[in-house]
């Protein structure tokens, strides 16, 4: 029961995801017809179900509020 914060927030649901948010921009460059480059950033912020403090610290065992991942990969192309 999602609605209820005692359910929500019980010993068993420490580990469920509580929401999940992913931003991902991508840039493509056509050189020429050959050659192409590509570049792309992607954030991902997920909350966590249960954890120890309502400002999200953490204790010995306790999962955090949530986290954060922020990604850049560029990648080359040569078509032959």
């Amino acid at each position: 029961n999602f609605d209820n914060t005692n359910t929500f927030n019980a010993a068993g649901r420490r580990n469920v995801i509580r929401n999940n948010q992913a931003y991902i921009g991508n840039l493509i460059w056509d050189v020429n017809p050959a050659v192409r480059f590509g570049l792309e950033y992607s954030r991902v912020v997920t909350g966590w179900g249960h954890f120890a403090a309502s400002d999200g610290a953490t204790a010995a065992g306790v999962v955090g509020a949530g986290g954060k991942s922020d990604n850049v990969r560029f990648a080359a192309w040569y078509f032959f």
